[in-house]
Order: C-alpha cells, then structure tokens, then sequence
C-alpha cells in the first residue's frame, strides 16, 4: 500500500526534511542567478554547460600556444 492520501503524523515538521531543504536552496541559487545574470532565456544548467565549454576550449587554446 502507498503513503499517498495518508496525513502525515502530527509531529511532522517539513522545514526539517532534506528534499524540503533541498528545494529551497535550489530556489535560492535560482533566484540568484537570475539575479546576477539577468532576464536571460539560458536555464541555470544551460549557463554552466556553455561555461564549461568555453573554458575547455580556453585551456586548449592555452595550452597548444606554448
């Protein structure tokens, strides 16, 4: 049998659970960066793929100069 339709016992407390916590933090990052980065149409996880590619692309670069 699911828990799903049965009330939590009345001793829960959801800001102590870690996916609650969890999801707050990610809300938190998010807010952030769309702070930091602006009204862009690039996702938090979009950014950082771009990012890592162009520093993969930089260190190469870099590197087959010397």
């Amino acid at each position: 049998m699911d828990d799903f339709g049965r009330l939590p016992p009345d001793d829960y407390q959801l800001a102590g659970q870690v996916h609650h916590r969890l999801r707050r933090a990610h809300q938190r990052a998010s807010a952030i960066f769309i702070d930091l980065i602006g009204d862009s149409l690039l996702t938090p996880t979009q950014w950082a793929a771009l990012a890592t590619l162009y520093a993969r692309v930089r260190c190469r670069r870099t590197s087959s100069v010397g």
